[in-house]
């Protein structure tokens, strides 16, 4: 029985960089767009930009801007798919969770 979920959408516990790069690679492999390099991708999500403002970008220099929507689909489902296999917990992230398990109490009754 599952009693707890914890969403971790900052990568406070897992570190995405690896999945975050690979969905983004993988669509453009598929749609044969030139990748730019890891360290370029990386200076554009620390600017805050999300996949869709990078791509847009991309496919501006490449006159490839009709692509976007075909680009994002194939991300999605690449995430879908594939997502589980690439996150990374990050450095002492189980004996955290285990400390947390003895710790949190959860109320079932909030009425």
């Amino acid at each position: 029985m599952i009693r707890l979920i914890i969403f971790d959408f900052d990568d406070t516990i897992t570190d995405n960089s690896f999945l975050d790069y690979n969905a983004f690679v993988t669509p453009c492999k598929q749609l044969k767009i030139k990748i730019p390099q890891q360290n370029e991708f990386i200076k554009l999500r620390k600017k805050g930009l999300i996949a869709k403002e990078i791509m847009m970008k991309i496919l501006k220099k490449q006159n490839k801007e009709d692509m976007l929507s075909e680009y994002l689909e194939l991300r999605k489902k690449f995430l879908f798919k594939e997502s589980i296999k690439y996150l990374i917990l990050k450095k002492n992230t189980k004996s955290l969770l285990n400390y947390l398990k003895k710790k949190i109490f959860i109320c079932k009754n909030l009425t």
